[in-house]
């Protein structure tokens, strides 16, 4: 519910046809990343801009075995931990 609170507050949603829009979009992004996703889009959606070309196949390795490791899909803030520690700076 965080994830999708801090994209309703990113995106100034206030009517109602917008808020279950974006709410779509937060988890269906969330869903797509969790699976292992190389799309940079869903990404950027969840705000994390550190993914590219260059680094997906990593990142994509390493929330597939975070994910297994925790049981359960990551969310939002874990996701942007596994991708802070598993991208070359």
């Amino acid at each position: 519910m965080k994830d999708v609170n801090w994209y309703l507050k990113e995106k100034v949603t206030t009517n109602e046809s917008e808020i279950k829009s974006n709410v779509s979009t937060v988890i269906t992004d969330l869903n797509y990343v969790n699976s292992g996703t190389i799309t940079l889009k869903y990404y950027q959606t969840l705000g994390i801009t550190t993914v590219t070309s260059s680094n997906a196949i990593n990142v994509k390795t390493a929330i597939l075995a975070a994910k297994k490791e925790k049981g359960s899909k990551l969310t939002r803030a874990e996701i942007m931990k596994v991708v802070s520690l598993n991208i070359k700076k």
